[in-house]
């Protein structure tokens, strides 16, 4: 991983801050909204205390501890009409389902399949809707123009008037349809007498399961006090009764039951308590909604409404969710119903994500700032040390020789004195390569002089005695030979590496030169066999012939030397792709170890039956300086059984001729 990876990793710890602050801010907005319920309750407390006291709300929770399971009005909103459809009662609350536990009158054992009830009673202020769903497994119909309203499938409602007055209807028609309401009037002799009403409406739709008859009341003319049946006949021929489901009977005033109906008074007692940031709920101890005063005003949106700048980052952000608080009113020790307070907590929460959103862009743009500020100094410092790396490579080639010094530091920092130190360290390295390039010159120069004198010596010494002492004179003599031509060998390599010059290049025929070369060794050495082939036609070649006869010398003569008496060194020319490959083999012993630093000046490695010889180490050293000149390279290994050794020089062909200077 680079420098300024591990830096922008490492940077990236930085998105802990905002994560830490806003754990913070959640717990700090914990606490408040445990202090504002806090608060809530303490005043719902207080109003529900207030409401115990009030003689409309006292009577309006008692209803429940009267008889029967009162119907309960829903508040509509929207305008009903009168049709036997339940679209418009929309989600009025829970159905009242009237089933065997409300059976009033009954003549056979009672069948579900037969008859079942749902009722839903809903007002808008006005008019009080009932809405019956039947399911009837035979619908009988009132006989056109009969008298009787009660031997055929009806609906009855009673209630007391707003004046006191006992009521009772009978919703009976003899068709789907608008249908006609009767009042049912009893006198006190037991006789009973039917007047239409035009006071409710009422409509009957036919349906796949039995029938649905909505029916609207006014308001004025009813009270609590209220009741309604169904009544099943399924005999056309006798028309008896099999039985009556309802919410409370309606045959005497005395049975009826009881509605809870939207009272206007309630909401202005409630209204009086509530404010702008409060609503206000009245509850039966059924959680049905008696009466409710004041608005919360809508929240605002979590981001795109809020005040500020808008992130579009998953930091957290607190929700405007109305605190409410549940309080149960009692009477007379009993708890007969709740008051629930709702009060608006966008206020608390306004703040909190005001204050939320300001630290997350100081945050981030802290963050944005730290990683964009380390990102850059680890890259300047990655590209310095990218350049120190440069010039240091520059400086030195491959075989490990300093060419060039580094140039100055630019800065004076820790990284500046690091390039420096590499600077003064390659200027030392230079000057101490310079030197060990003047070595051989100076041993030439220096030692020529005395092994010319002892030579000469040991002439004359040789010439003015025949004592035996002459086998010591004559190996004195060898000694000076062998340290003349040690001399010769690296005043030739010294001379070579201070004599290459690009631009004496010339182009050549390559096969010519090594079938020239081949041809003098065989004469040369005639104890030697020599097999030359040329495997495909070569490109003319760019370089200097003379040197590629020199190549031949050096290596023909290291495989000479090394060779098994009487075998034959093969001398292999080829074309691989567009390089000429040279390839001098022999047979004899293998390398010990690898062989690439056989290569560098000074470095020889001999076996107990190789020839006699000096055996300095320059001559596969001049060979790859002579390689490199040409462009090319030099690599030498075993043969593939062991028998031997294998060097081979790789020269491109097709080069451009470099202009003189």
């Amino acid at each position: 991983m680079t420098l300024p990876a591990k830096a922008l990793l490492a940077s990236l710890t930085l998105l802990i801050v905002p994560l830490l602050t806003t754990s913070l801010v959640r717990q700090h907005e914990t606490s408040l909204r445990e202090l504002h319920e806090s608060a809530a309750r303490s005043s719902a407390e207080l109003v529900a205390r207030l409401l115990e006291n009030d003689p409309l709300v006292r009577e309006a929770i008692r209803v429940d501890l009267r008889v029967g399971e009162p119907l309960f009005a829903h508040r509509l909103d929207t305008w009903v009409e009168v049709d036997g459809k339940r679209d418009d009662f929309g989600d009025a609350g829970t159905p009242r389902s009237l089933g065997i536990d409300d059976t009033l009158q009954v003549n056979v054992p009672y069948d579900p399949a037969s008859l079942q009830a749902n009722l839903r009673t809903a007002s808008d202020g006005n008019n009080l809707f009932i809405h019956a769903t039947v399911n009837d497994d035979r619908v009988v119909y009132r006989e056109i123009g009969s008298l009787s309203v009660h031997r055929n499938d009806h609906l009855q409602l009673a209630f007391i008037d707003s004046e006191g007055n006992y009521r009772r209807y009978t919703i009976a028609p003899n068709q789907p349809g608008p249908a006609d309401v009767f009042r049912i009037t009893r006198f006190a002799q037991g006789s009973r007498v039917l007047r239409p009403d035009e006071d409710i409406e009422a409509y009957w739709l036919a349906t796949a399961t039995g029938y649905n008859l909505e029916v609207r009341v006014p308001l004025a003319i009813t009270s609590s006090r209220f009741a309604v049946s169904v009544s099943d006949i399924d005999s056309e021929d006798t028309r008896a009764l099999r039985y009556t489901l309802g919410s409370a009977s309606t045959t005497y005033e005395e049975d009826l039951g009881y509605i809870i109906l939207p009272d206007p008074a309630l909401d202005e007692v409630l209204a009086r308590l509530a404010n702008n940031q409060s609503r206000l709920s009245l509850m039966d101890r059924s959680d049905r909604t008696l009466a409710t005063a004041g608005e919360l005003s809508e929240a605002e949106g979590a981001w795109a409404n809020a005040a500020g700048p808008t992130l579009p980052l998953p930091f957290y952000r607190s929700t405007d969710n109305p605190v409410a608080s549940r309080v149960p009113l009692t009477v007379d020790g009993e708890a007969l119903g709740a008051l629930v307070l709702e009060q608006n907590d966008r206020g608390r929460n306004r703040v909190l994500n005001d204050f939320i959103e300001t630290i997350t862009v100081v945050s981030v743009m802290f963050m944005i700032v730290a990683i964009a500020l380390v990102f850059g100094i680890s890259t300047r410092i990655s590209q310095r040390i990218s350049t120190i790396r440069e010039q240091l490579g520059a400086s030195v080639d491959s075989q490990g020789r300093v060419r060039e010094g580094m140039a100055p530091a630019q800065v004076t920092d820790e990284l500046g004195e690091l390039h420096d130190t590499f600077r003064q360290m390659t200027d030392r390295l230079q000057q101490y390569n310079h030197y060990l390039e003047e070595v051989s010159r100076r041993l030439s120069h220096e030692l020529r002089t005395p092994i010319t004198v002892v030579s000469s010596s040991l002439d004359n010494l040789s010439m003015q005695s025949d004592a035996p002492e002459d086998i010591y004179i004559e190996r004195a003599r060898e000694g000076v030979s062998r340290l003349s031509r040690i001399l010769s060998s690296m005043s030739e390599a010294t001379r070579l590496e201070a004599s290459l010059n690009p631009a004496e290049s010339e182009y050549f025929d390559l096969a010519d030169v090594v079938a020239g070369c081949v041809q003098g060794y065989e004469v040369a050495y005639p104890d030697t066999t020599f097999e030359l082939s040329v495997e495909a036609e070569l490109e003319r070649i760019l370089g200097l012939p003379d040197l590629v006869n020199q190549l031949m010398d050096k290596l023909v003569g290291n495989a000479i030397e090394f060779a098994n008496p009487g075998s034959p060194v093969r001398v292999r020319l080829t074309r691989e792709e567009d390089e000429a490959v040279l390839r001098v083999i022999n047979e004899g012993p293998a390398l010990p170890t690898s062989g690439d630093h056989l290569f560098n000046s000074m470095i020889s490695i001999r076996e107990g039956d190789a020839k006699e010889g000096t055996h300095l180490g320059l001559g596969l050293y001049i060979a790859r300086l002579i390689a490199e000149f040409h462009g090319g390279s030099i690599a030498i290994e075993n043969r593939a059984d062991t028998s031997g050794v294998i060097v081979t020089t790789r020269i491109p062909m097709l080069r451009i001729k470099p202009e003189r200077n």
